[in-house]
């Protein structure tokens, strides 16, 4: 069974994928691809065309944002992913509660980018530009490490692999 860029196999004995991770495993899909995106926006140039440049990261960053909270939905849900992994794993419950950390620092460090893109477009500087691309690069990072400790929890919870397909 594949979904986008993951392959998915069951181990012998393992925990069979449910519906609910599924839909998180679609939702990670997007992420991803969001994020990417994300990243091919900011790394445009920008000189002379800030207003295009700020437009582009802008519009990338919303997405982004969206494709974030839905990630959250499906995962935090009373019915979702982690109360899944919870329920059928208790002793996991401390990495799914830094998971759940995580989303709470993408959320603000996301809110934080959307207020700085907003003030930066009405009045663009090189300041402001190389500002919103640290704090891009640092949203970026937590993303990647925040996807890494996702696929071990979920390697852990259900014994199954995941391949980037890169």
């Amino acid at each position: 069974m594949g979904v986008g860029d993951m392959s998915i196999s069951t181990i012998s004995g393992s925990h069979a994928p449910t519906d609910v991770l599924d839909s998180a495993l679609c939702r990670r899909v997007e992420l991803q691809a969001s994020a990417k995106e994300f990243a091919q926006a900011l790394a445009e140039p920008h000189w002379g065309n800030e207003g295009v440049w700020l437009d582009a990261v802008n519009v990338a960053l919303r997405a982004l944002r969206q494709d974030i909270e839905e990630h959250i939905a499906v995962t935090e849900s009373s019915a979702g992913l982690h109360k899944e992994i919870i329920t059928a794993q208790p002793r996991l419950a401390n990495k799914v509660q830094h998971l759940g950390a995580d989303h709470e620092v993408l959320m603000d460090r996301t809110s934080s980018m959307i207020i700085m893109s907003d003030r930066s477009f009405n009045a663009p500087t090189e300041q402001g530009i190389a500002a919103l691309r640290d704090e891009a690069h640092l949203i970026i990072e937590l993303l990647a490490r925040h996807r890494q400790r996702s696929a071990d929890l979920l390697y852990e919870a259900y014994t199954f692999e995941i391949g980037d397909g890169d």
